[in-house]
């Protein structure tokens, strides 16, 4: 979990499972220049991939993580 990034997950996909990889990104195209959507498409693909399989919640691990820090901040 420290060394998680979106990054190496939109990597590891690319290279593990390019169709999957594919499909989302061309869903996520955008004519924009600078946008960026890897962290979008990755919490996309994260959640369906959690819906076929229970133990693939790595990515949802981290959202309530980050969703629990920063609501103890907040009320600090």
């Amino acid at each position: 979990m420290e060394n998680f990034s979106f990054q190496k997950l939109s990597e590891e996909w690319k290279q593990r499972t390019p169709l999957f990889y594919s499909i989302f990104m061309t869903c996520a195209t955008v004519k924009e220049k600078g946008c960026d959507w890897t962290p979008a498409v990755a919490v996309a693909g994260s959640a369906l991939l959690k819906n076929c399989s229970m133990h693939m919640d790595a990515v949802a691990s981290l959202i309530s993580l980050m969703v629990r820090q920063s609501a103890t901040q907040v009320c600090q």
